[in-house]
């Protein structure tokens, strides 16, 4: 690369992994740079950034590979029932209320009834309303089962909306049956290789229609009694839990 500056990564600047997630991933995915003219063998491990990249040995990349993995695991683990999604793009600074800042996002998630489903979408041209790349039930590894382009989301039927954190939380959980309740967008610790959330099951309760208080909880009978009112409770009376 043209005026590319390449510098040994001393021990100082090794230790900003542990708070530089850039930097680590950078270590993690050094790729081997060769000098000889026949193309053959590796002379050393570049981890590449900008505008200066770093040549690494093979002892940090490992370290910096496992604390990428430790904290993948976590990050999937914590977020495990949120909308989870994997940035994909670049990074920017929008420009709208709760708008998103990188310009691609997807995510594999199983849906409220256990199904598998993937979405990607992101901005272009005007950064302030989104677009739909893919949106697929039944994925999953045979790609010639997915049903691609659910409820027309890819083409025809985009919504003209806002890339918005709340935007896009609402149209997943309205076209894909989900009961998602929070958003979270990872841009360094994550990959898309497989379902990486789940939709809480949508719950539901049915309510004694005097005094509002809650007389069962899924599985429903057709007959509840309520001990506030001393009364049978009966009919269709289910309410979901927010």
């Amino acid at each position: 690369m043209k005026n590319e500056q390449i510098i040994i990564m001393t021990e100082e600047k090794f230790k900003e992994i542990y708070t530089n997630e850039e930097l680590r991933n950078a270590v993690a995915f050094a790729h081997g740079v060769c000098l000889n003219s026949e193309g053959k063998g590796t002379d050393y491990m570049k981890a590449l950034m900008y505008p200066i990249s770093y040549r690494v040995t093979e002892e940090q990349i490992i370290i910096a590979t496992g604390l990428r993995n430790k904290r993948a695991k976590e990050v999937l683990k914590d977020y495990k029932n949120k909308l989870l999604f994997v940035g994909m793009g670049m990074d920017f600074q929008p420009k709208i209320m709760d708008g998103i800042g990188n310009f691609r996002i997807r995510t594999a998630f199983l849906n409220s009834k256990g199904e598998k489903c993937f979405i990607e979408l992101g901005t272009g041209r005007d950064p302030e309303f989104l677009r739909i790349d893919h949106a697929i039930t039944n994925y999953g590894e045979d790609s010639r089962e997915h049903k691609n382009n659910h409820n027309r989301l890819e083409h025809g039927g985009t919504p003209a909306l806002k890339y918005t954190y709340q935007n896009v939380l609402a149209l997943v959980n309205e076209h894909f049956g989900c009961n998602f309740k929070d958003i979270v967008v990872d841009g360094y610790n994550i990959g898309c290789n497989g379902i990486i959330c789940e939709s809480p099951e949508v719950v539901k309760m049915r309510l004694c229609p005097y005094c509002k208080s809650v007389v069962s909880m899924l599985p429903l009978s057709d007959l509840d009694y309520c001990s506030e009112c001393e009364i049978i409770v009966e009919g269709e009376t289910e309410e979901e839990i927010e």
